[in-house]
């Protein structure tokens, strides 16, 4: 029990009070950049160690998977304070470890007494990297919600968030797939499929190394369509990336639609020296969504939508509610706020378009274009509109569901959400950008009116 107290009491004194300077060494983490630190923004994934646990997909059994319940809330100077203590298993030492953390709008990540990172966005997971602060036993992790901070950016998303973190960690081989990007899309004559994928290769040994990296892709009837590997050397402490383009025969009955949510899935696969080091399991639907003059087609036919606004709270819940949806004959859901990664699954698998909306809730002030009023028109706050947009953006690319970005709730309209949708744009001109908001201005390509699309 002393010791408990102990640890908290060098933690707390630790902590930055608000508006103090942070400690030397940490000037890195100012705030004011909308995050910092040792973050990594990707594709949201868990690898594997072995291929059978990568495809029951199920992390709890995984080895290299570790939750992280906070045990203790209590006020501190600065907001509140998340303690608790993990214990790293000696083998991960030689890994590369990460912390992911979600569910409050603002905060500091502590291990043992030393701030590491500063983070915002309730919604999107947030991974750090930490394996240069940890030891192998017990390591004390703490986080500081500092609502004060940012909490004008979500305050109209209802329900609330941002009031307590949800976190694990987890490891990967110091050679790994760090990111890859997926596209199955039609040839220009219709008669195949083009299987297009990209595979980073990190490294964070000091020096080269020689990897082979994979991947095999099934039907959805459970036929091998394809499979391939390659060598890659990657520097120390370098990056890579390997780029294919397969065909794959006999995919038009296999077109993924809400009638036919059709998944094809397979393996992403490292492998060091005569050892399979790493498994990413994925799953991906047949087709190509495109936005032109107005419309937004599906392997070259305009899709009709009918959406209606969710927001998921449980998946059991979530696939209730999704069922009730199709009987009714929704077909795209169009949620307040980013989503937990399994209700993106369940709209894969169920059949339904998303339109993804970025964490972006501002209350409305009525203020239009006078200056320091709607935070869309305040270019002090921009920083935070495009890494938002961002975010979202890397974390859903894979998505079969995901055919369009929405720019967020009611937030005015101004300079921010003209710079986020000309971003939005040039990174990903193929799906469609929409602010509902925006009342007739350009930054949004399909209109919306009272009965939705």
């Amino acid at each position: 029990m002393k010791r408990t107290l102990f640890c908290i009491a060098i933690i707390i004194a630790a902590l930055p009070a608000r508006g103090q300077r942070l400690p030397e060494g940490t000037e890195h983490l100012d705030p004011s950049a909308g995050w910092a630190g040792p973050a990594v923004f990707r594709t949201e994934f868990i690898s594997y160690d072995t291929r059978q646990l990568a495809e029951e997909g199920d992390p709890a059994k995984n080895k290299y998977y570790l939750p992280v319940g906070f045990e203790d809330a209590a006020p501190a100077q600065g907001g509140t304070l998340y303690r608790t203590v993990v214990d790293i298993p000696y083998m991960w030492l030689d890994r590369d470890v990460y912390l992911q953390i979600t569910g409050l709008d603002s905060y500091y990540i502590y291990i043992g007494n030393e701030m590491i990172a500063y983070g915002e966005d309730s919604r999107i997971p947030m991974q750090f990297l930490i394996s240069d602060h940890i030891t192998d036993g017990e390591n004390t992790v703490a986080v500081l919600h500092t609502p004060g901070i940012v909490p004008q950016i979500e305050e109209n998303a209802t329900p609330s968030a941002g009031q307590r973190p949800e976190a694990f960690i987890f490891s990967q081989p110091k050679i790994c797939i760090e990111d890859y990007r997926l596209r199955f899309f039609p040839d220009s004559t219709d008669s195949y499929g083009i299987f297009n994928i990209r595979i980073a290769v990190s490294n964070s040994y000091n020096t080269p190394e020689e990897v082979t990296v994979g991947y095999d892709i099934y039907s959805p009837q459970g036929k091998l369509q394809y499979y391939d590997m390659r060598q890659l050397t990657v520097d120390g402490r370098g990056k890579d990336t390997l780029r294919l383009n397969e065909f794959i025969y006999q995919t038009n009955p296999n077109e993924w639609t809400p009638e036919n949510p059709a998944l094809y899935y397979g393996m992403l696969t490292v492998r060091r020296g005569n050892r399979m080091v790493e498994y990413i399991p994925f799953k991906i639907g047949f087709g190509k969504t495109e936005y032109a003059d107005g419309t937004i087609l599906r392997n070259g036919r305009p899709v009709s939508l009918n959406p209606v606004t969710y927001n998921a709270a449980t998946p059991q819940e979530a696939r209730e509610v999704l069922s009730g949806f199709k009987a009714r004959g929704f077909n795209t859901i169009c949620p307040d706020y980013p989503q937990p990664a399994w209700f993106y699954e369940l709209c894969d698998e169920a059949g339904f378009y998303v339109i993804d909306n970025a964490d972006i809730n501002p209350l409305p002030t009525n203020l239009g274009r006078i200056p320091g009023g709607e935070l869309a028109n305040s270019p002090e706050w921009l920083g935070r509109f495009l890494k938002r947009a961002e975010s979202l953006r890397v974390r859903n690319v894979n998505r079969t569901s995901v055919i369009g970005w929405s720019l967020g709730g009611d937030s005015g309209n101004g300079y921010n959400l003209y710079k986020t949708y000309i971003d939005l744009k040039a990174r990903e001109p193929f799906r469609p950008v929409i602010y509902k908001y925006a009342r007739g201005e350009w930054n949004s390509d399909i209109p919306f009116d009272s009965d939705g699309l």
